[in-house]
């Protein structure tokens, strides 16, 4: 007899299950909200995408959206994948982290020098996916609702006469410049925060991956004057951190500038030719910049090609672009020798996968 394997992804869990992972799940909590949730998941294709008003709506009990939108996103904390689903709302960072790491074959604690960046890269992936599908949804909602304001039916009609096209395009035009630039801006805006905040919940992890200990070692301060971590030395010292996503701009060089010192640089970068053209800025601010390993590469085959040095460059006697794999190998040293790891030229090359 052959066996049918089960799909844990349409598989709804018990209260016993949820509370392994959430704790608190009460059996009011449980009947009134996760279970009319993972039975709402349960009955969706693999890759049908729908609006967060969808999801709201299966919930009976009298709350308000934001309540709604609270045990959804639990329920995603349980099972991450479900994330998959959403059609117009990004899930807050740790949701976004936790499915992108399950994407790539991991667990949200799993994260560490080696896949951080391939973690980074689907969190841009899955959050620029959700932005265009939410474009596209809300293009097909005000096309909808032009179509409701005229009597003729354009969508069943292989000609349209040319007064009620230029009339249907007029209205068209009007509700989007009315609504989508409001859906659009909102969006931008959560895209930017969300995507900021995974990128600092990576970048922890990984610290922590390589046993340092938040709260002793180290500390989130994200928000506080333009910094995002304290890295503990000893009583006297602190190193600053500040993360960025994929762009130095220039006011990232300045930042570094009003930060107290010694700072540190870590992104996620994808613009070799960005980094050179701040390097003389970022070097008045900064003991040293980390770098995905792919543009570490590309500083130095540009180096090659124009007859420079950007690549070498060197502060207190320490490389001072760095791949940022090595990161909270290079805290965790500073931490307990007072100094950053030893490198040579070409430490990159370690951390580029084929």
């Amino acid at each position: 007899m052959v066996q049918t394997k089960l799909n844990h992804e349409n598989k709804i869990p018990t209260r016993s299950d949820l509370n392994k992972k959430l704790k608190n799940v009460t059996s009011a909590k449980y009947n009134d909200y996760f279970l009319p949730i993972f039975r709402f998941f349960k009955d969706l294709k693999n890759d049908q995408k729908v609006p967060v008003e969808d999801i709201y709506e299966v919930i009976q009990k009298e709350v308000s959206n934001d309540t709604k939108w609270k045990y959804i996103t639990r329920s995603f904390m349980y099972r991450p994948t479900l994330a998959k689903h959403l059609l117009d709302r990004l899930p807050p960072a740790d949701i976004l982290v936790a499915y992108s790491a399950k994407k790539c074959g991991y667990d949200r604690n799993e994260i560490n020098k080696n896949n951080l960046n391939e973690i980074q890269k689907e969190c841009e992936n899955f959050a620029n996916e959700i932005k265009e599908d939410h474009i596209d949804y809300h293009v097909e909602r005000i096309r909808k609702k032009t179509e409701s304001k005229f009597s003729y039916d354009i969508s069943s009609e292989s000609r349209i006469p040319y007064d009620k096209f230029r009339g249907f395009l007029n209205k068209f035009a009007e509700i989007v410049a009315e609504e989508l630039p409001e859906k659009l801006n909102s969006m931008s805006q959560a895209r930017v925060n969300i995507g900021g905040k995974a990128n600092e919940i990576i970048t922890i992890k990984t610290l922590i991956s390589e046993g340092l200990e938040k709260g002793k070692d180290f500390e989130d301060v994200s928000g506080d004057a333009g910094e995002d971590l304290h890295i503990y030395v000893n009583d006297k010292e602190t190193l600053h951190i500040e993360i960025k996503s994929l762009k130095v701009r220039e006011r990232s060089g300045k930042g570094v500038l009003s930060i107290p010192d010694p700072t540190f640089l870590f992104g996620y970068f994808d613009d070799p030719q960005e980094l050179r053209g701040n390097t003389e800025i970022l070097l008045k601010g900064c003991e040293g910049v980390y770098v995905p390993p792919t543009t570490l590469q590309k500083i130095k085959e540009i180096d090659e090609r124009k007859d420079e040095s950007i690549y070498k460059t060197e502060k207190n006697g320490n490389l001072f672009y760095r791949t940022n794999n090595i990161f909270a190998a290079d805290m965790k040293n500073y931490v307990e020798n007072g100094e950053l790891l030893d490198i040579d030229l070409g430490h990159e090359l370690e951390y580029i996968k084929e």
